[in-house]
């Protein structure tokens, strides 16, 4: 019945059957025929977290090929709030969000969208410095050229990521939406999305570059607001 859904952990021996009925459940409502990787890791030092990402199944070996696959930390499955024997409709709601992701292949158009401004903004560095250094009319001392050329350099990461950030809220927000629509159950989403943040742990790194450039998820209160106000027949 789960033939589709592939975990992969360290401990083969925990087949996991309520994630996989969970997991193949969600996978139905979203009408994917791949199989799904579902792989199981210890949290990191930022805590426990669902989210999809590109993985190597066996990193000691040198493999160019990844594999999409929905990462669940052991946070999360050992989290009474989250594991499928005794609270299946959150984990749902979360997977739901994460299946959003999967069916409309955001991984890989985040990809692109980060190499399309990796390239322009190699390319219009370059025009600068060259513009600077080369230019005719400009007869400016190099200690100049070079302070120009830094605040320039920092405006230009500063507006990719808000670029970035930007189209990744809009990613979060419609896969919010989805997840409500395939799984009816507003309250569950909800309280994913509270508790998982609640099991984060904030970096101080990304704190300061979240308040600079704007964040990559909207707020907590943000989505909240927004699910209470999504009407589905």
């Amino acid at each position: 019945m789960y033939e589709n859904v592939i975990i992969h952990d360290s401990t083969p021996s925990n087949s996991y059957p309520d994630l996989k009925k969970s997991v193949s459940e969600i996978r139905q409502k979203f009408c994917i025929t791949e199989k799904i990787h579902i792989l199981i890791k210890k949290d990191p030092k930022s805590g426990p977290y669902v989210r999809v990402e590109n993985v190597e199944l066996d990193p000691s070996k040198f493999n160019l090929h990844s594999i999409e696959a929905i990462v669940i930390t052991e946070g999360i499955l050992k989290n009474e709030n989250f594991n499928p024997s005794t609270n299946e409709e959150e984990l749902k709601a979360i997977l739901a969000h994460e299946f959003s992701h999967i069916s409309h292949k955001d991984l890989k158009l985040k990809g692109i969208l980060k190499l399309g401004i990796f390239v322009l903004d190699a390319i219009v560095s370059t025009t600068l410095v060259c513009s600077l250094q080369y230019g005719r009319n400009l007869e400016v001392p190099f200690i100049e050229k070079l302070g120009l050329g830094i605040i320039f350099a920092i405006l230009l990461v500063f507006i990719s990521f808000r670029v970035y950030f930007n189209y990744n809220r809009e990613l979060e927000t419609r896969s919010d939406e989805e997840a409500y629509c395939k799984t009816k159950n507003r309250e569950a989403l909800k309280n994913a999305i509270i508790k998982i943040n609640e099991l984060g742990v904030r970096s101080v790194f990304w704190g300061i570059l979240y308040f600079v450039a704007g964040n990559s998820h909207p707020s907590d209160e943000e989505r909240l607001k927004h699910i209470d106000a999504l009407k589905f027949d």
